[in-house]
């Protein structure tokens, strides 16, 4: 650890201790019931009692469901609760942990429904504190140097004061070419980073850089860690990182209107969920049923320490797979797999959903591919974008997907320059385009 970030450290949680805002008491409690199955379910239990008295009786949105069960509440989704935001939210003075201004968590991401969600002092809390306990978990302690992959806007930019007392440092990365990844590495080099996070597809192209490129390897001679979040993390990236490069990679799983809801731990594909903060349910594709262990449905969270705006039963609109019965992580259940949003999942010319994971694990063997997308415009019209580094036979990949989705499938290649981000920085490798059907 470093002098600088164990000062940083120290004065952060005196800090935190005597002004009561409770991340470090939270941070400890997240500890003890993570690594407990039996104590973090007696407490989630309560805290699911607790929640549901305090909705029904303060949220006009729940107060008709006064003594139902958490499975008699209706499954929400940002749309629903967009529209029924004033309905939804506590009176500021009736929220019970509040101290000062309510804290506006906002996202808009790729659905482009701006969404903002009050949160409370306490709640504010446990999410700092979550944040903290899984940069634990990737190798990371908390106030050691950071670099922040981010698309700078107006409302995004370098606040230098901020980065120096955090020891986060952003960095823009709105372009990730080979001179802006250069850059990358100076900076990653400059301020002694022992952990880079960002989104997959950015980290992707840092490895790929840098195992292209050997005598870059000194640039990153103090990364302990990569964090990738919102989107898929290749198969081939993982390997690169563990067996080229020597640091650890997981994928952290969370949104803006909640926070860390999971994450894989290192040299794990699985995902460890957040129980100590959330509740958490598969259910089925095209109903509220629980889907059943092993089968790909829709993630629904409860959150259980927002009491300024209930989220009970939030649809946040991915999907993934919930570890088999008899399989758990050190006593607790988990994720198997996150596919991410249910938009993405495409389908089969039967109509067979196709996990996502599919396409990047058949497409990573042809050394010939950059960059892909693949899009399904119809029920069995595919269309796949490359971006390669040399030529290859249009046969190859069309023979790939017909074997995946079926000898009826329709199957275009176009080969491009570029596969365009989303104005978030995001890049979408799957899409599926069959809800605008008609």
């Amino acid at each position: 650890m470093s002098l600088g970030g164990s000062l940083r450290r120290a004065i952060f949680f005196s800090r935190d201790r005597i002004k009561s805002q409770g991340i470090g008491s939270n941070l400890d409690e997240i500890r003890d019931e993570l690594s407990e199955p039996s104590l973090v379910r007696e407490r989630q239990s309560k805290r699911i009692r607790d929640l549901l008295n305090y909705a029904t009786s303060n949220s006009l949105f729940y107060k008709k469901l006064v003594g139902k069960e958490l499975s008699d509440f209706p499954v929400v989704n940002k749309q629903i609760l967009i529209e029924s935001y004033e309905e939804v939210c506590v009176p500021p003075a009736l929220v019970p942990y509040q101290n000062g201004p309510l804290h506006i968590a906002k996202t808009s991401g790729s659905t482009g429904m701006v969404f903002k969600v009050p949160q409370d002092t306490r709640k504010r809390a446990r999410r700092i504190a979550d944040l903290k306990y899984f940069g634990e978990q990737a190798g990371y302690q908390s106030h050691e140097p950071l670099v922040q992959l981010q698309a700078f806007n107006v409302h995004n930019s370098a606040d230098r004061l901020k980065s120096f007392k955090d020891n986060v440092y952003k960095f823009d990365a709105s372009s990730m070419g080979d001179e802006r990844l250069s850059e990358l590495l100076e900076f990653i080099d400059r301020k002694s980073a022992v952990a880079v996070i960002g989104y997959a597809s950015w980290l992707s192209q840092l490895v790929n850089f840098v195992t292209n490129n050997s005598l870059s390897l000194g640039k990153i001679k103090t990364l302990k860690s990569l964090i990738a979040i919102s989107e898929h993390l290749h198969d081939d990236t993982k390997e690169k990182v563990e067996k080229l490069l020597n640091i650890d990679i997981v994928s952290r799983y969370s949104n803006e209107e909640q926070g860390v809801l999971a994450q894989q731990l290192a040299g794990d594909d699985a995902f460890k969920l957040n129980h100590a903060s959330y509740y958490f349910e598969i259910l089925k594709l095209d109903c509220d049923l629980p889907a059943e262990p092993g089968e790909l449905g829709r993630i629904v969270v409860t959150d259980l320490f927002n009491y300024a705006f209930p989220m009970i039963r939030y649809d946040t609109g991915d999907t993934g797979i919930m570890g088999r019965a008899a399989d758990t992580h050190d006593g607790f259940a988990f994720l198997s797999a996150i596919y991410g949003r249910r938009q993405d999942v495409v389908y089969s010319a039967a109509g067979e959903p196709i996990h996502p994971i599919t396409l990047s694990r058949t497409l990573r063997v042809y050394p010939e591919i950059k960059q892909w997308q693949f899009i399904q415009k119809d029920s069995s019209r595919y269309i796949v974008k490359l971006n390669l580094y040399r030529p290859m036979d249009d046969k190859v990949i069309v023979d790939c997907v017909t074997k995946i989705f079926g000898e009826e499938a329709e199957v275009e290649v176009k080969v491009v320059s570029d596969i365009p981000v989303l104005a978030s920085g995001k890049r979408r490798s799957v899409i599926c385009e069959l809800e605008h059907e008609g």
